[in-house]
């Protein structure tokens, strides 16, 4: 119960009281004593109305509970996750994407989202994860690794939305590792920013940067640029030979896509046998518009074109492009613009690493940023936010 909504206006009564001796007449004869004790009865009146107030807060307050316990009084308010598995599979170390409305946090947030924290109560006390949230449009994205194994077709409630700290400090956020080269990031299956890696560099993690691939700065952001080459082209691979069903996904920024090959090389076994995925692929002999979205598996070397889409024109230079598999399914998509899935032969390309490919003589420049890889299964698991909670005063 809000006690200052109902409090009584001490001066409202005081007035009353001296309206009272005013209204007593001209001629100076004593005040109405009526008036006079009505003002002050309901004075009275309304101070014990504030004390029985006050005391039920008190009350209240000396029995407030939440279960379970909150995690940290600094943050005042709490959501509850729940976290929902869809595809009959177990999963662990899945990560998951808590998509909240920034207009129903409403002024509870700081405006940089610092005191946005994740914390797990599967455990006494509760445990403070790893996060990375992400502004996009009008929702907030707040990326974490389960860390507790989901069941097949089970939920999840013991995960949850801390915020409402003014003085939060930093957050753990330990989400890119040099595609796994570092300490294993916390909140996916590997992943690079490429912040930690020196201009010029052939950042830690990838092999074959030859001439190519390098580091560059661009508005004081590290990324990892794609240059010009030889007519063999440019391999750059990282990550495990055993990664199968996963999801990669990066922005991706191409003066002149259809000279560049923009996009990601999945399931890599060697450079002869692998699966191609990108936008504004130009092959002569195939037709294909200006501009497109197309998977091309290449197996004992040959490529070829297993399917392609329309793609629109791009406002923004930078785009957003994502390869997922599951089983033999793959599927492309590019600015949510969505390719498959679509089945690859059975026994071709089952597993391998993840790359990129780049360095024709007569390419432009590509520039590559915030690569992500983590497991994926299709449908994905929901995340459903609960109410908001407030803490005890």
């Amino acid at each position: 119960m809000a006690v200052d909504s109902i409090l009584p206006d001490a001066a409202v009564r005081d007035r009353a009281i001296a309206d009272a001796i005013r209204d007593s007449g001209a001629d100076g004869t004593s005040a109405d004593a009526g008036a006079i004790d009505t003002a002050a009865a309901d004075r009275g009146h309304d101070a014990a109305i504030t004390d029985a107030v006050v005391a039920e807060a008190a009350a209240a307050d000396a029995t407030c509970q939440r279960t379970p316990p909150w995690w940290d009084q600094a943050y005042r308010y709490r959501r509850r996750l729940t976290i929902s598995e869809q595809a009959s599979v177990d999963l662990s170390d899945y990560s998951v994407c808590a998509t909240v409305a920034i207009v129903s946090l409403g002024n509870q947030v700081l405006v940089d989202f610092s005191d946005v924290r994740i914390v797990s109560h599967a455990s006494t006390p509760a445990v403070e994860l790893h996060r990375r949230v992400l502004a996009e449009d009008d929702d907030l994205k707040v990326w974490f690794k389960l860390t507790d194994l989901l069941p097949a077709n089970g939920s999840a409630t013991h995960y949850y939305l801390y915020f409402g700290n003014p003085a939060a400090g930093s957050a753990p956020a330990h989400w890119a590792d040099s595609m796994g080269m570092e300490q294993h990031s916390q909140v996916y299956l590997a992943a690079d920013d490429f912040e930690e890696h020196g201009v010029g560099e052939c950042p830690d993690g990838w092999s074959g940067c030859g001439t190519v691939f390098s580091v560059s700065v661009s508005a004081g952001q590290h990324l990892l640029r794609s240059s010009c080459g030889t007519s063999a082209g440019a391999y750059l691979l990282a990550g495990s030979n055993q990664w199968d069903d996963i999801s990669i996904r990066a922005r991706v920024n191409a003066a002149n896509p259809a000279r560049g090959f923009p996009g990601f090389l999945t399931r890599v076994v060697d450079e002869n046998n692998l699966v191609w995925a990108g936008y504004d692929c130009a092959v002569s002999g195939y037709n294909l518009p200006e501009h497109n979205l197309s998977i091309w598996p290449r197996i004992s070397h040959a490529y070829s074109l297993l399917d392609w889409l329309d793609l629109p024109i791009s406002a923004s230079a930078w785009r957003d492009v994502e390869v997922t598999w599951t089983g033999d399914q793959v599927q492309a998509a590019v600015d949510g613009v969505v390719l498959g899935p679509l089945t690859v032969a059975s026994g071709v390309a089952t597993h391998g690493q993840v790359g990129l490919f780049g360095g024709y003589p007569d390419c432009d420049e590509i520039l590559y940023d915030d690569v992500v890889v983590r497991r994926f299964v299709s449908p994905e698991p929901t995340v459903t936010i609960g109410e908001e909670e407030e803490r005890c005063r």
